[in-house]
């Protein structure tokens, strides 16, 4: 009996293998089955990118070539102050073809007569230092130069050991100036006594060569003053006259290539940097003070960079005077 039961069980459990066989034929999978996840791709990462950096305001500074005292007073404002000051060599040429980077206010140093501020796209402050006129929407440090013919001419004539009437020589731009009619009413009045007069619109005659094609050149200033001041010898003359700064210095070069010290020069004013020129042969200039317009040029382009309102300023003539102690 027991062994009747042992091959009953070994027959179903033959039979439950058999089962199994048959279906794993047919292709019925499991009902647990166990899959290998896919990877999941990791995002590539994009990198941010560094913002520029904002151009920092400027002061783009034309024209201070022409000032020793004017671009030095302008570097010196802008270490103490808040704003770079950069000097573009070129000047109105410079000025119409400039770009900058960012927030700007040009300074401008009008040197010329009849120098005209081309069109730009961002402000512009002017120091007219002859006076010229610009647009009343540009706001301006503008030159009065009333009085400083006189005040030049009277300090020649009082200059010890001068007594009147003074002999001197007059430089002077133009017959119609009106520095040349002051030395005219002096004369008139006794104080001057014209002992020759030079006048740039007016150069030397040209000398004919008939053997020559063409005529001989018109002499440089440097020229004419040498031979002018060669014609006095020491003791014939008392001072020079000058109109303007640039005449003043050729004279004083002049005088001195000539080893002279027996006359002295007064000048009418301070550009062509006579104002920083000043010596034993240049004794005084009238004029502007460089050196302040461009402390206020500086002030004033702050002041329009941190969106300030600035009003059109006079300057007025100063007296400069050589001093043996600086």
């Amino acid at each position: 009996m027991q062994q009747y039961d042992k091959l009953r069980r070994r027959a179903a459990i033959a039979a439950v293998l058999a089962c199994c066989l048959v279906l794993c034929g047919c292709g019925i999978r499991p009902l647990l089955s166990f899959s290998t996840p896919s990877p999941v791709p990791s995002p590539t990462r994009v990198p941010t990118p560094s913002p520029s950096p904002t151009p920092e305001p400027v002061i783009a500074v034309f024209g201070a070539e022409a000032s020793d005292a004017f671009a030095g007073e302008l570097r010196s404002a802008a270490e103490k102050g808040a704003y770079k000051a950069d000097l573009v060599p070129g000047y109105l040429e410079a000025l119409a073809s400039f770009q900058p980077a960012g927030s700007c206010v040009a300074v401008v140093l009008l040197s010329g007569a009849e120098d005209v501020l081309p069109q730009t796209d961002f402000p512009v402050f002017v120091f007219a230092a002859g006076g010229q006129q610009v647009s009343p929407q540009t706001p301006v440090l503008a030159y009065d130069s009333a009085g400083a013919a006189e005040t030049a001419l009277n300090d020649a004539i009082s200059y010890p050991p001068h007594e009147t009437p003074v002999r001197l020589i007059g430089l002077f731009t133009d017959p119609e100036s009106g520095a040349y009619a002051l030395w005219k009413a002096q004369a008139a009045g006794g104080r001057v006594f014209p002992k020759a007069e030079l006048f740039l619109s007016q150069p030397q005659e040209e000398t004919a060569d008939p053997d020559a094609d063409e005529p001989t050149p018109t002499p440089a200033l440097a020229e004419r003053l040498t031979s002018l001041f060669s014609g006095f010898y020491p003791g014939m003359i008392d001072g020079v006259f000058a109109e303007t700064g640039g005449l003043a210095v050729a004279a004083a070069e002049a005088l001195a290539s000539l080893g002279r010290d027996d006359i002295e020069v007064f000048s009418a004013s301070t550009s062509a940097n006579a104002q920083a020129l000043l010596s034993p042969l240049l004794v005084l200039a009238v004029g502007a003070d460089y050196a302040e317009a461009g402390g206020l040029c500086y002030s004033a382009a702050s002041a329009m960079l941190a969106g300030e309102s600035v009003p059109a300023t006079v300057l007025e003539p100063v007296v400069f005077t050589y001093s043996p102690a600086g």
